[in-house]
């Protein structure tokens, strides 16, 4: 799916006090809008997991990144599940990237992988055919994300730099 960056247009005095704090600080109320923000999304990636992974929807979940961002989607060590044919459990990770982006010859051919398909399977048929749920996702609640955070982004730095502000007082 790649990146979604998301750029703050408003008022400028605004603009230049969070620019002037840190990025552990401001981080806080950026992140906030933006959780809020994936709920819509998150829920329409459970929604779109085939019925064959149910169990597997509480893998997809909204990661606080180490900036003042997030990562939305299915998050390794999250949750272990049985494979037949496989003798030790797999992270729910890897079924739920198999069926988005397909397996051996059904690979997604529009998604760009950071590795190609390894000799020793590179002439494999067949495989898992790529659902695109993930992405089928995103398109559909992309604008509704977009409303959520710039209806809240001015809202949670305004109440942000209020509570600073009392704390100083």
């Amino acid at each position: 799916m790649g990146t979604v960056q998301y750029k703050i247009i408003g008022d400028e005095n605004l603009m230049e006090i969070i620019k002037g704090l840190p990025e552990r600080v401001a981080k806080g109320p950026v992140q906030k809008t933006f959780r809020k923000g994936a709920i819509p999304y998150i829920a329409r990636v459970r929604g779109n997991i085939p019925s064959s992974l149910n169990d597997l929807k509480k893998a997809v979940i909204a990661k606080n990144m180490k900036g003042a961002a997030i990562k939305v989607g299915p998050y390794a060590r999250k949750l272990k599940v049985k494979i037949s044919g496989v003798q030790s459990d797999v992270d729910a990770y890897y079924p739920l990237y198999w069926h988005n982006y397909g397996t051996y010859g059904e690979r997604d051919p529009e998604h760009q992988f950071k590795t190609p398909r390894k000799s020793k399977t590179a002439k494999r048929e067949g495989g898992t055919r790529p659902l695109n749920f993930i992405e089928r996702a995103w398109e559909s609640t992309k604008y509704q994300v977009q409303q959520i955070v710039d209806r809240d982004m001015q809202k949670n730095i305004d109440d942000f730099l209020k509570r600073k502000a009392n704390r100083r007082a």
